[in-house]
């Protein structure tokens, strides 16, 4: 879709309107860790006004792998099978990614925006990098969202000025009662050498 007359402003308000603010969800998930790989269901609840989520992760079978409960930055989390026991870096970190999958999905108005071809690009600066917010396909919806971290100085004499921490890619949403629950999503931490991928099975 062209986005040569689209207002970006509105495009970010029509999809923030959009967002649950509470959301139960089961999406089957994989993902692969170095020399580790698992599949697995996961039933996902979220909560945007009190910055909280529950996951509970189950193997094909229906036994747990692990639990993880964030509410407001406290975190508690649980393992079910020693695998998992001795992957306690995963389930950490695993935390901060789901806040970047299914959290801030809206840039806010300090945001600069920039306008590409078919999309939309809202650049949200931070401290020590940039985040992107990507909009576009047919209705203007949240495409992709990536986090670029600055080089130092001494690095960017050779390199690029950024380079990517972590990306998120939406493939299709599904609506029920006006709201929109993203039905694939991609995701990479390009730090950790780490690939997620989650499909929408079941909005609760």
């Amino acid at each position: 879709m062209d986005v040569t007359d689209v207002n970006p402003a509105q495009i970010k308000e029509n999809f923030a309107v959009q967002i649950p603010v509470e959301q139960q969800i089961v999406n089957s998930v994989s993902f692969d860790y170095y020399w580790d790989s698992f599949y697995s269901l996961g039933y996902f609840k979220r909560n945007l006004a009190k910055n909280s989520f529950t996951l509970v992760a189950l193997d094909p079978s229906g036994v747990r792998l692990f639990q993880i409960k964030d509410t407001d930055g406290k975190i508690k989390y649980s393992y079910s099978i020693d695998k998992l026991k001795k992957l306690s870096s995963f389930v950490g970190f695993i935390t901060t990614d789901i806040k970047n999958i299914y959290f801030n999905d809206v840039p806010s108005d300090r945001a600069i925006i920039t306008k590409e071809e078919c999309k939309i690009i809202f650049t949200e600066p931070q401290f020590d990098g940039k985040i992107e917010y990507i909009f576009g396909g047919d209705n203007n919806y949240l495409l992709a969202k990536k986090f670029l971290k600055k080089r130092s100085w001494l690095w960017r004499v050779f390199l690029d000025d950024y380079y990517r921490i972590w990306s998120v890619e939406y493939y299709g949403y599904k609506s029920k009662n006006g709201k929109l629950y993203p039905e694939n999503i991609y995701y990479e931490n390009n730090d950790l050498n780490y690939q997620l991928v989650i499909r929408l099975k079941e909005i609760k």
